[in-house]
């Protein structure tokens, strides 16, 4: 081989090189710029995703202090004490001895009774218990009608004589909350409960909704206490008549909510500031905000 073909040959080296270099570098600055838009793109989302979730957050807590329909809340609470209940497991069923002969397993009794025999003794039992049913309402109604019982007394009896309020005080005691939800909902609609025995059905309600750490469901039932409270004489058992309980169910719902969420926090030093006129400094309002939330995140500590 002669220099010329070799000085040849290593020129062409050289362009092949140079070549495959610019092919490199256009390939790279490609990728990186689609990269770079990708990301682009990426922070583009999340900026306006964010800006979406902010106002929505804003316009929550902007509406946070709207008081519920008393009648909403009761149809709401009926259907969440509803579902509660089929959720609730069935309890096992005991083997329980026949009431006609002893409760001990080593009790033989001298002859079985027949069909005809347990027939009659389960009519007899029936018809007793609706003539103690029969004495027992008679009783009331002449407690009720007399004159000298106190009204205090009276409300007593209303309550006494609501056997659906008399289960579900029983089942709070064993623990069967959900059972006593049910119950106090059908005490509810006795015909003779009036609004002082519908108050603390409803607050029975509540214990048990509270028991069971359903916030939904206790605010609620307590949204149709503060209806009652805003409508009706309760002065008997203490209870003022006023509109502020329907505020104060949203009030005390929205501090708990505000434990973890800073925009209804926001919207709630608004609402004091609100309250005193602008009187105050935003500071004072904020400290009046931060004693509420600590005060209620103790007082509903088991709907946290």
């Amino acid at each position: 081989m002669n220099n010329k073909s070799l000085v040849v040959y290593s020129l062409l080296f050289l362009a092949s090189i140079f070549v495959l270099f610019g092919v490199f570098t256009c390939s790279t600055k490609k990728e990186f710029l689609q990269e770079e838009q990708t990301a682009g793109t990426k922070k583009k989302t999340r900026k306006f995703a964010k800006k979406g979730r902010k106002k929505k957050q804003t316009e929550s807590a902007g509406q946070l202090l709207n008081t519920e329909d008393a009648v909403s809340s009761a149809k709401d609470a009926e259907s969440m004490i509803t579902a509660l209940s089929k959720k609730q497991p069935k309890p096992a069923q005991k083997k329980t001895v026949s009431s006609y002969f002893s409760g001990y397993s080593d009790f033989t009794p001298a002859r079985m009774l027949s069909d005809a025999e347990i027939k009659a003794e389960k009519e007899r039992e029936a018809a007793l218990q609706k003539k103690l049913e029969k004495a027992r309402e008679d009783y009331f109604t002449k407690m009720l009608k007399d004159p000298s019982v106190s009204d205090r007394d009276k409300e007593k009896l209303r309550l006494r004589s609501n056997e659906n309020y008399v289960k579900g005080i029983a089942s709070i005691r064993s623990g069967e909350y959900v059972q006593s939800l049910a119950s106090m909902n059908e005490a509810m609609k006795d015909p003779n409960a009036s609004p002082v025995s519908k108050y603390f059905i409803l607050s029975s309600m509540m214990e048990s909704a509270s028991k069971l750490g359903e916030r939904d469901l206790y605010f609620k039932i307590m949204a149709i206490q503060a209806e009652l409270i805003s409508k009706e004489d309760l002065a008997i058992i203490g209870v003022k008549k006023t509109d502020r309980a329907k505020f104060r169910v949203a009030y005390d719902r929205q501090t708990l909510i505000a434990l973890s969420d800073p925009l209804v926090k926001e919207e709630l030093i608004k609402v004091k500031l609100s309250q005193f006129g602008n009187r105050i400094s935003y500071e004072q309002a904020k400290i009046y905000v931060t004693e509420d939330m600590a005060f209620n995140k103790e007082k509903y500590k088991e709907l946290l």
